[in-house]
């Protein structure tokens, strides 16, 4: 569960850092790209974060479930592959009905991204809780879980801003990152599914 955690907490940091980088792209277009399109995205992945880690938090405290984690982080992983088919909707709608750039890109924004950065941002408080029931080591567990997390949002800022952004497409990266957290989801689903028939059968032997 540890290793399994740790990984995620890299790979979900990553992307939530990669959706802000890309965050400029979506909405650039319709709004310009000035700084209070940039206030706009670290407020919203602010906000985001924040909602998300008191709602983890007080998940996490009634339903230990890695089955609810990995639906969790599914739902983020859908949202995300839906953004290209939505996003011209909702910017043009957004511009034509909210006539200061600085705020249509805000309200545009939050549309956007609010939804997969608060699913995942539930995930840190909710990986903390299921390694702590295995070890006693809160500040560690937190710590390591919290640093992991901030190595990924490193490398999600960099790589996606002098790698993939040149090379690729925001539609094709927004699919690749809806990928990678498909696979985080499926990580979650399959270790429940597995420790729920480990658990059954260990009940059937006695």
């Amino acid at each position: 569960m540890k290793a399994l955690v740790y990984i995620n907490a890299f790979l979900l940091g990553t992307v939530l850092m990669s959706l802000e980088m890309l965050g400029s792209r979506y909405l650039g277009p319709y709004f310009g790209y000035t700084i209070h399109i940039w206030a706009g995205l670290i407020s919203t992945v602010l906000a985001a974060l924040a909602i998300g880690y008191f709602l983890g938090g007080y998940l996490a405290d009634r339903f230990e479930s890695a089955m609810l984690l990995g639906a969790l982080v599914f739902l983020a992983s859908a949202y995300v592959a839906l953004i290209p088919y939505f996003l011209d909707w909702v910017c043009l709608r957004v511009a034509f009905l909210v006539e200061d750039p600085a705020i249509g890109g805000l309200v545009a924004c939050a549309a956007i991204l609010f939804v997969p950065l608060m699913s995942m941002a539930i995930f840190t408080p909710f990986g903390i809780r299921m390694v702590l029931l295995r070890s006693g080591k809160p500040g560690t567990v937190s710590g390591t879980i919290y640093g992991i997390s901030t190595i990924g949002n490193i490398l999600g800022i960099l790589f996606t801003t002098f790698y993939l952004i040149p090379r690729f497409g925001s539609r094709s990266i927004t699919y690749g990152l809806a990928m990678a957290l498909l696979l985080c989801s499926l990580s979650f689903v399959i270790y429940s599914a597995r420790t729920t028939g480990k658990r059954d059968i260990d009940e059937d032997k006695k």
